[in-house]
Order: C-alpha cells, then structure tokens, then sequence
C-alpha cells in the first residue's frame, strides 16, 4: 500500500482507522499504516514544535511493535534522537525515559550520536555507561575481536564494572568549537520537501562532539583491555565445548565477575588439603561433594529435619569418624 492517507482505498482508510482503534499496537498491520501515524509524529515535532515527551514515549512503544521493519527502526530513531535533543529548548524530557531511549536503540549512526551526545553537553549530564559503550563499540580506534562477541554478557559486564570504577559519576563530556547544522531525513513526502525551512530545524545547530577524539580515548582503552582479559576465558569456553562453567573457566574469568567461589574449585582445593575449611552458603554447599569431611557445622537453625540430617551427612563418609557444631 502507499503510505499516504490520500492516496489510500476506502478499504485500506478503514484498515487504518480501525489499527487506531485498537490501540496502534497490531503486530501484523502492514508497515504503511504505521508510516502514516509516523508522519503525525514528525509534524508534531518539526512544525509544531511540541509534546516532545509525549512523542518519544510513543515511538519507543511502537519500535518495541515493529522493531522488525529495519526502514520504520531507521525513520523512528532518528526522529526519536532528534527529539530529545530538541527537547533541551523546550520543555525538555525525563532522564529516565532518556536512558530508556539508549537501551532501546538498536544501533547508531552519527546523526544519532550527534544528538544523543549534544543532549548530555548541553544539559552538563556525564554521559551513562550504556553511551560510553556504544561509543567504544563504534570508534574505529577499538580492537574487533570475536572475544566481545562470543561472550557477549561477560563482556558487557567487564566494561560496565571498569567505566564505573574509572568513571564513579559518568564521563563528562568537554566542548565542541564546531557547530553542525541538522541533518534529518524526514520520512514525510511533504515534509521532506521544505526541510530547509522548517521552524524547529532552521535557527538549530548541534555540537560536533562526535570528532573529539581525545576524550573518548579512554573508552577505547577499557575496551581493549577488556577483550585482553577475556581471551583465557575464551579459552577455556572452548576447552569446554560450550558446557557449564568448569573450575577453569571460572578461574580465568576478571576479578571483577567472581562473585564467589566455584563449587568444582572448592572441591578439587578441599581435596588437596588446601584450604583446611571453607565457609559457603546452602546452595554452595550442596555442588561440594568430597568424602574426606572430618566436621560440620551450622550457623543457625537449618530450615528443616531433612536439611539437618543432609548436611550431617556431608562428614564422615570415609571413617565414619564425624564431628557436628551448631552456632546459634
């Protein structure tokens, strides 16, 4: 179908009015219906100059619907970033629907970040790990590894912990002496063809905070640095044939993602001897299985008879030869 509500049917009016209806919200609607609505939205923002918050709501409600029209994801983005930015000269939005609008983004371009970026300069915020990952994701300075690919999560997460630890509050970010005017792509026919004169695109100018290089160079640093890490639990990964986590992929992995002791780890060491005790959780507790247990004890009340008499049984498998402590 055309998108454009002059050109439409009888019938497709009524298809497209009854998708109103219902709450814009058919998965399977064809996408030109949606594209009608869409051109609503960009007049509201490029003409009227309004509802900005209101607007960015919407679109992030309708790409989580048809994320699956790569064209409709690269028309709403970039009305969506260029949204929040012009929202900075007028009633401006919440934070938080602004780092909705970061998660949501599947990837970047350079109008995008120009937006993105000249909305945190201009409003003095220190930019959320989520940005700086992306720009280290998209600087052609950052290694390309499969590392950061294949374990995507861990990954993630390694950045995440190091950017906060460099970063406490966020990266600041400077001040760009290059002043670019906007570019937008409206998806409007009518709209595309008096883009130069329109009102809330005309007397804009955007900071070019994208070719300042310098300062986004530690991000490019963590995110070397980050693959570097990663590659002994890469190894091990595949050592592993993509199992659950083994002792040594535990053991590879940064500091920064142990969150405690690996029950295989804590056996093969208790069976060396080494160390004599160790102290775990529960749930810890029952992955331990070595038969050369002389004590047990118990921190608290256990929440039942047969969880007492389980962990009774974790000593003196071998002799016989067993010792129970409770703490109270």
């Amino acid at each position: 179908m055309t998108a454009s509500y002059h050109d439409c049917s009888p019938a497709q009016r009524f298809r497209y009015l009854d998708w109103l209806y219902v709450g814009r919200r058919d998965p399977n609607v064809e996408i030109g219906y949606v594209f009608i609505f869409f051109y609503g939205l960009e007049r509201q923002i490029l003409v009227d100059g309004q509802d900005h918050e209101t607007v960015i709501q919407e679109l992030l409600r309708l790409l989580s619907i048809y994320r699956s029209s790569r064209s409709f994801t690269k028309y709403a983005n970039s009305l969506l970033w260029l949204t929040v930015f012009l929202s900075i000269h007028r009633s401006g939005v919440s934070e938080s629907l602004v780092l909705r609008a970061i998660q949501q983004t599947p990837w970047w371009d350079d109008d995008w970040f120009r937006c993105c970026l000249g909305y945190f300069a201009q409003r003095n915020l220190a930019l959320p790990v989520e940005v700086a990952y992306a720009i280290a994701e998209h600087d052609e300075r950052s290694p390309s590894s499969v590392v950061a690919s294949r374990h995507a999560e861990q990954f993630r997460s390694l950045f995440a912990a190091r950017f906060q630890k460099l970063f406490p509050n966020g990266l600041s970010l400077g001040t760009s002496k290059r002043e670019l005017a906007i570019n937008y792509q409206a998806g409007s026919p009518t709209l595309l063809g008096i883009r130069n004169t329109l009102p809330e695109l005309a007397a804009q100018t955007i900071p070019d905070l994208t070719s300042s290089r310098a300062q986004f160079s530690p991000l490019v640093q963590i995110w070397a640095e980050c693959i570097e890490d990663l590659r002994g639990f890469d190894r091990a990964s595949r050592q592993a044939d993509g199992g659950a986590i083994t002792a040594e992929m535990y053991e590879s992995l940064p500091v920064e993602l142990r969150t405690e002791d690996h029950p295989e780890h804590t056996e093969q060491l208790m069976r060396e001897a080494s160390p004599r005790s160790t102290l775990c959780s529960s749930t810890l507790e029952l992955g331990i299985d070595i038969g050369n247990v002389k004590a047990t004890g118990q921190i608290g009340a256990p929440w039942s008879v047969n969880s007492l008499i389980q962990r009774l049984g974790r000593s003196g498998r071998r002799d016989g030869d067993s010792t129970w402590s409770n703490y109270w």
